[in-house]
């Protein structure tokens, strides 16, 4: 998967989308005042239920962090 080191920002930016597309990504929050890890959160590929309208997460508030409820197609 890795061919050797990245060697410049586009060679980086492909891998990276390679990597988020096959397998998900993983975002870190930390607290502020202490700099600890607060929460991760881990995004993985997976397919659409077809018979679900949305893929979410039971619990999450998605409202309450400002993430977007409508597709950006449509």
């Amino acid at each position: 998967m890795y061919d050797g080191q990245f060697r410049g920002a586009a060679k980086i930016a492909e891998r990276w989308k390679e990597a988020v597309e096959n397998i998900g990504s993983e975002w870190i929050v930390f607290d502020r005042a202490s700099g600890l890890i607060k929460e991760i959160r881990a995004y993985y590929a997976s397919p659409q239920d077809a018979e679900m309208e949305r893929l979410e997460l039971g619990g999450f508030d998605y409202k309450g962090r400002e993430h977007s409820l409508a597709s950006p197609w449509g």
